[in-house]
């Protein structure tokens, strides 16, 4: 239990020590949670952390975006989970994501990410032979100064399943924005 509790102190940390960089306004990600349509300028990187917890388990998100240029970042994460039945990290997932194009009008920013995570590389608990791989629609409407909607549709090759998200986000001042997101995901029947 002591290396669980340390485990998760220590990923928590390693976002704090980290200096911010000069962005206009900074968009999260919401790991695990949602995406959103920015793409984070050339030469620049944004580290996010997010801790999901339920009853049986502790998940923290670690996230990496880089930003390579010409409307594409790349983007790096590592999930440790720590549940009663096992710790450990997750497959390292890999993914590039592409802005398509801005809000105009009622049609909203669109923006596309392919993720791609490898099984072999995870801790033994979670360790898998197979790679999964998702791609993921972003979209967002900003609504007025404060308020946007923002509304993802994927779908994961390896759990043969779609995922939407959608949120609704209120953004008081550029440093703080709120926001409340249900996530689904519902098995593609076979036929």
């Amino acid at each position: 239990m002591k290396i669980k509790r340390l485990l998760s102190v220590f990923l928590t940390i390693i976002t704090l020590a980290n200096f911010g960089q000069d962005i206009e306004n900074i968009e999260t990600e919401r790991p695990d949670q949602g995406n959103c349509t920015s793409i984070i300028p050339a030469g620049k990187f944004q580290i996010e952390n997010g801790i999901y917890c339920d009853s049986f388990s502790q998940i923290n998100n670690f996230f990496l975006r880089i930003g390579t240029g010409f409307k594409t970042e790349v983007r790096i994460l590592i999930d440790a989970s720590i549940s009663k039945h096992q710790t450990g990290f997750l497959p390292l997932g890999i993914s590039v994501k592409r802005s398509i194009c801005a809000q105009h009008k009622w049609i909203p920013a669109t923006s596309l990410a392919g993720y791609y995570y490898i099984g072999s590389l995870a801790s033994l608990n979670y360790y898998k032979s197979i790679n999964n791989y998702s791609i993921v629609g972003i979209f967002q409407n900003q609504l007025d100064k404060h308020w946007s909607i923002s509304y993802n549709l994927g779908n994961s090759e390896f759990k043969k399943n779609v995922m939407y998200t959608a949120s609704c986000c209120f953004a008081p001042s550029k440093k703080i924005t709120l926001f409340r997101s249900e996530e689904h995901t519902s098995e593609l029947q076979s036929r």
